[in-house]
């Protein structure tokens, strides 16, 4: 690894599916856009207070940010206005994405809603509990390799158990259809679960391997961490896979992140800049970026 670049901005990223734009934020309401293939801003903005989650439409032309309490914000990337303001739920959220369409977003919150917004500020509740209703154990992910949207859940309605759910990008909706019941207790997004190129990745219960399965969490194999992290002083806080399957990160909490070759187990980087936020990689597998609370660090594997 060469010396990484710190960006400006750090906390939860977006990358467009395409790869074109990274977009990351504050810890207040700063959103910032930067160009993936020159890694400069070319987009700046102010917007709700505490901003959690962003995301750029497919055409480049709207930007969303939500905040941690689940106020959502529409901004046109070309004036710099800022369209629309919604309080959707009043949940704070899972990363969301556009319709494909580019003309409403698709958010998920905490509390296990599927939800539309437009650019002209009508929101609506299109899967879940609606306000004050029961919550269920839910957690929401939109997967941009197979287009799909997944849900693991609980059982509902005396059907005890735990589930993984999907359904296709949609504009109305959803139509979520099991896809497979877990044996045991489902994947911990909290630990990570990542959804990669051709396979889907996360900790075993035991948290001394990583567990591989295809796009319907039917386990291929477990990948084994590296002892040398599960013998150090501090556990092991989360994990994350490269979109395309190369590398893994570890983040061991405060500012402390190994990267390895997910084939060989061999170390490639040693991270110790920051508390590290989250973790994605660019240009199939071939640029690290690493975010943290106080910046974004990028750089190419060499």
């Amino acid at each position: 690894m060469g010396r990484l670049k710190k960006l400006k901005g750090g906390m939860d990223l977006y990358v467009t599916e395409d790869e074109k734009l990274l977009v990351n934020s504050n810890s207040r309401n700063g959103v910032y856009v930067y160009d993936t293939d020159t890694m400069k801003q070319v987009f700046q903005t102010k917007t709700v207070s505490y901003v959690a989650q962003k995301a750029v439409s497919p055409d480049k032309k709207l930007l969303a940010a939500k905040n941690t309490s689940g106020q959502m914000a529409l901004i046109s990337l070309e004036t710099g206005e800022e369209i629309c303001r919604c309080d959707m739920a009043g949940s704070e959220g899972y990363k969301f994405t556009f319709t494909p369409d580019s003309k409403a977003v698709l958010d998920f919150d905490w509390d296990g809603r599927t939800m539309l917004l437009n650019a002209k500020g009508a929101f609506k509740i299109l899967d879940g509990p609606k306000p004050g209703e029961k919550k269920d154990m839910v957690y929401l992910h939109y997967d941009r390799f197979s287009g799909q949207i997944y849900k693991l859940a609980t059982g509902k309605d005396g059907d005890r158990g735990h589930f993984a759910y999907t359904a296709p990008i949609f504009s109305e909706k959803p139509d979520y259809r099991q896809i497979h019941k877990f044996t045991d207790m489902m994947p911990d997004h909290i630990m990570g679960i990542s959804f990669c190129k051709d396979h889907i990745y996360f900790p075993d219960k035991k948290q001394t391997g990583i567990v591989e399965t295809d796009k319907s969490f039917e386990k291929t194999r477990i990948i084994p961490i590296p002892k040398i992290l599960l013998k150090s002083d501090a556990r092991i806080c989360h994990v994350y896979v490269s979109p395309y399957e190369k590398y893994v990160f570890f983040y061991l909490g405060f500012s402390w992140g190994f990267m390895y070759d997910l084939t060989t187990m061999e170390p490639v980087m040693e991270f110790t800049e920051d508390v590290v936020s989250d973790f994605t990689m660019l240009h199939e597998d071939n640029t690290v970026v690493i975010s943290t609370w106080g910046g974004t660090y990028v750089g190419d594997i060499t």
